[in-house]
């Protein structure tokens, strides 16, 4: 006879998400110290031993069998943990899934293909016929596309307003809201949220507050430290920064009490605090299938080693290179929390640790400057999508990004013609400066 065992109601993690507070074989350490010193040293059965890698190596199988027969049974019916097929995470994106949880202060996190992807499962499993989601009126153009098709599709109701301050979502709230998102620091033009009075508010009203924490990173931001019952990640972004891997991310903080969320599925009800991570491996990534390959979550680990390297050094440049673009008289406006004259720059001072504004830059051309004949006068800085990345990349939001925004759109959210957003990478910051320099020069 199979020896059932009894389902744990409150299981810590689902199966293939480990616990780096107490799995000897992710890192018996991990917890003790420093966060960039865990992205490094991650040790495998136990301990070192002299002919064992010091990288967890690639697991590229897509299905997986047990010894005892009733295992995979027992995995299926969450009664025990394991890997059942890929598509719902293998050893390779577990590692990463561990690496980001324990960063966020997370209680389990999920990978998907990239950030977009994360987004929609989020959507998908959070969200039903008839709720109102509030959303900042800067939020990036693609998350507003993919709530505004949900929208269309499922009848949701949608408010997006100005999260600079706690002011408009007072005023917004209705008996049916579900969730807050907000980013960390907008794109392009920098905005700030009121962070701590966004998550009083909906402690108190009972909402799920998401805050996108890619622009800014763990390295320098914690969005549990404000409220946030969920973190999203475009992982592709400073998380990697080699351009090599996408990848997107959701984490449970653990702040918010799934038991009376009617989102939740009463199948995954009894799981308690693993509620919702459980529906969003299931319902996000097994039945939508935006699963992370191997691969691209090797490529994802290795640039999580030198995440708080990178993220320190691109902010120390992104902070020169505001100053430098503030003082030339061709530019009538530049965008970075650093800068006294920002409109949050108190609230830059108040949660971004140690000098940690970001590494993103808005800043406009003067009036009659032509802004493709300045991306034509650079020869170092690419002009490219992404941001976060090693390198610096600069680019015409107008036109590229933000082209299926309307006029009224882009005066919301602070975009002009002449704008541009840089991403402000690790190279010399000297370099840099000439480059913008001469460029503005021959202008």
């Amino acid at each position: 006879m199979t020896n059932k065992k009894k389902i744990n109601k409150e299981l810590e993690l689902y199966p293939s998400q480990p616990d780096l507070r107490k799995n000897k074989d992710i890192n018996s350490v991990a917890m003790s110290i420093n966060p960039h010193t865990s992205l490094l040293h991650t040790k495998q059965n136990n301990a070192y031993k002299p002919s064992m890698p010091i990288v967890p190596s690639i697991n590229h199988a897509a299905a997986y069998t047990y010894d005892d027969v009733h295992t995979l049974s027992e995995i299926y019916q969450n009664r025990d943990k394991g890997f059942t097929y890929a598509r719902t995470g293998n050893a390779t994106t577990q590692h990463v899934e561990a690496k980001i949880n324990h960063l966020e202060k997370g209680i389990g996190c999920v990978s998907f293909t990239t950030g977009m992807a994360a987004y929609d499962a989020l959507f998908f499993t959070l969200l039903c016929s008839g709720d109102h989601v509030i959303a900042s009126k800067f939020l990036f153009a693609n998350s507003i596309s993919l709530l505004k098709s949900y929208a269309h599709r499922f009848k949701l109701e949608l408010s997006f307003i100005d999260i600079t301050s706690d002011k408009e979502l007072k005023n917004v709230i209705k008996h049916n809201t579900k969730l807050v998102l907000v980013e960390t620091i907008a794109n392009p033009c920098t905005q700030i949220p009121a962070f701590a009075e966004i998550g009083k508010l909906c402690k108190k009203h009972n909402l799920v507050y998401v805050i996108d924490n890619t622009i800014t990173s763990p390295a320098a931001f914690i969005p549990k430290d404000v409220g946030a019952s969920i973190v999203i990640h475009s992982l592709t972004k400073s998380i990697t920064g080699h351009s090599r891997a996408l990848g997107g991310a959701v984490i449970d903080t653990g702040l918010f009490d799934w038991s009376n969320y009617s989102g939740i599925e009463e199948a995954y009800k009894k799981f308690g605090s693993q509620a919702y991570i459980l529906q969003l491996r299931k319902k996000g990534l097994r039945d939508k299938g935006a699963s992370l390959t191997s691969s691209q979550a090797d490529l994802i680990a290795i640039g999580l080693e030198t995440l708080y390297m990178r993220v320190n050094a691109a902010n120390k440049n992104a902070i020169d290179l505001a100053n430098f673009l503030s003082q030339n008289k061709k530019i009538i406006s530049v965008l970075h929390p650093s800068l006294i004259n920002h409109k949050q720059y108190k609230f830059a001072k108040k949660y971004f640790t140690d000098a940690q504004y970001g590494s993103l830059i808005s800043f406009t051309l003067a009036d009659g400057i032509e802004p493709f004949k300045f991306l034509e006068n650079l020869n170092l800085i690419l002009n490219c999508s992404s941001i976060g990345d090693n390198r610096t990349l600069i680019i015409h939001p107008a036109s590229t990004i933000f082209a299926e925004l309307s006029a009224e759109q882009h005066k919301e959210m602070g975009i002009s013609y002449n704008t541009f957003r840089l991403s402000v990478g690790i190279e010399n910051v000297n370099d840099l400066i000439n480059d913008l320099s001469n460029s503005l020069a021959a202008l």
